[in-house]
């Protein structure tokens, strides 16, 4: 595998394929900054699912949600992420958003157009990501993503709050497979770990 093959397919297990729930057939493939990264075996679709865990300490769900929902700051923290913005706010607790992630020639850049909702329950609250359409078109030599599909379950323990990131794509084109699923790791753990610092650098 080239450099440019795997700095390009690491983003597309970022950010950030929904599991619903621990599975026995899940590897812990990165460790660090208290950030766990597992992928996923699934039985009926050819890439395979990721899930991140992590806590964000002093951290209230107004703070976050108010961090997730500032579109234009995607850019700095989201793995190879060059375009974001918002397309549509609805309500209190749902937004459509568009964006760019940049990938390395030959390789074309993809298009991401996500809704965004959430629900809470109790200490629980859950935001759902998912693709969306737009009459819009992607631009010349971008792909458009047609399965971008994410939960985040977020636990408050105290002044804690413990997250659990779920997520399944298939990021289209010809990307194949085997070199999406071998690099699953590296593009969540930077984009955490990015979330995890700007949200401690606002409280200072």
């Amino acid at each position: 595998m080239t450099p440019f093959q795997f700095n390009f397919i690491i983003f597309f297990v970022f950010t950030s394929l929904t599991l619903r729930g621990q599975s026995p057939q899940c590897d812990l493939k990165r460790n660090e900054d208290g950030i766990k990264v597992f992928t996923c075996k699934t039985e009926d679709e050819k890439f395979k699912s990721l899930r991140a865990e992590f806590e964000l300490e002093n951290t209230t769900i107004k703070e976050l949600k108010d961090f997730l929902w500032n579109v234009p700051n995607y850019t700095t923290w989201q793995y190879n992420m060059i375009e974001s913005e918002l397309v549509s706010i609805k309500g209190d607790n749902e937004l459509t958003y568009r964006a760019i992630i940049d990938a390395p020639w030959p390789v074309e850049n993809r298009e991401l157009v996500i809704g965004i909702r959430m629900g809470n329950e109790a200490d629980i609250t859950n935001i759902f990501i998912h693709s969306t359409t737009s009459e819009k078109p992607p631009p010349d030599d971008v792909i458009r993503v047609p399965l971008f599909d994410g939960l985040w379950t977020v636990t408050k323990v105290g002044t804690t709050l413990k997250v659990t990131y779920s997520l399944r794509i298939d990021p289209g084109g010809t990307v194949p497979a085997w070199l999406v699923n071998i690099a699953m790791a590296e593009g969540p753990h930077i984009s955490f770990r990015e979330l995890k610092k700007q949200i401690l650098k606002q409280k200072h």
